[in-house]
């Protein structure tokens, strides 16, 4: 019985005392270029909020055809970079559920922290916040107009707590996708921003299932994750 105990501590990544052997470290396989090319092989890769580059994308698909969306031209040299490496298509707009305008805070310490939504005391910083009005696009329209793109589709988002919005904005779009990466909020870090479940309910009332995590992000001392990366596959 000890043996058995002490076996399945092991296997679950625990030290049970009285052995030598150790804990599994890598719990999550993580944002790496080789765990994403075991994912899928999509054709097309739709990277939202490309900010810097999401380079383990680039690098796992390098012959995928890259439709990079961004809303802020500040990260122009460094997508201008991106687009120098790898087949991509650079559209600067947001992703939202409905085309328009909206007021978006760009944090000029910290240029990836910039939100359309307004920061909880849990992740203000207090920052000096720059307003500028950014033109919204939904992604179903954005992938209206390239209508060139093949499939398999992977869809990847991260929008600083505008990411439910861009799904529900892509209707269409998922249909056609078979992988899905969202940088998901679990604590509440944007004021009146969605809850975690609420991703999870959408993408399967949209066909999906929650695969895996890639990343948790959860800070010493407090009692919930700030956010995850969370992959969707398309059902059978």
């Amino acid at each position: 019985m000890k043996n058995f105990a002490r076996e399945t501590l092991n296997r679950l990544g625990f030290k049970a005392a009285g052995t030598r052997r150790k804990p599994h470290k890598d719990v999550l396989e993580g944002f790496s270029a080789p765990y994403l090319a075991r994912l899928s092989q999509p054709a097309t890769v739709i990277d939202v909020g490309v900010g810097y580059g999401t380079y383990p994308l680039y690098e796992a698909f390098p012959k995928a055809r890259f439709i990079l969306v961004e809303p802020l031209r500040d990260y122009e040299g460094a997508i201008s970079r991106i687009a120098g490496q790898y087949d991509c298509t650079v559209v600067y707009k947001a992703a939202g559920d409905a085309p328009g305008s909206l007021e978006i805070s760009v944090d000029t310490e910290n240029l990836q922290k910039s939100s359309f939504a307004d920061r909880t005391p849990l992740t203000n910083k207090g920052h000096r916040l720059e307003k500028r009005m950014i033109e919204v696009a939904t992604l179903d329209a954005i992938v209206a107009a390239l209508p060139d793109l093949r499939e398999p589709i992977l869809l990847k988002i991260d929008t600083e707590g505008h990411e439910l919005k861009a799904l529900q904005g892509a209707h269409a779009l998922l249909r056609r996708t078979d992988t899905v990466i969202v940088e998901a909020s679990i604590a509440r870090r944007f004021e009146g921003g969605y809850e975690f479940e609420d991703i999870v309910e959408f993408m399967k009332h949209s066909g999906f299932y929650l695969l895996t995590f890639l990343s948790i992000n959860h800070h010493r001392g407090e009692l919930r994750p700030r956010y995850a990366d969370v992959v969707f596959k398309r059902r059978a």
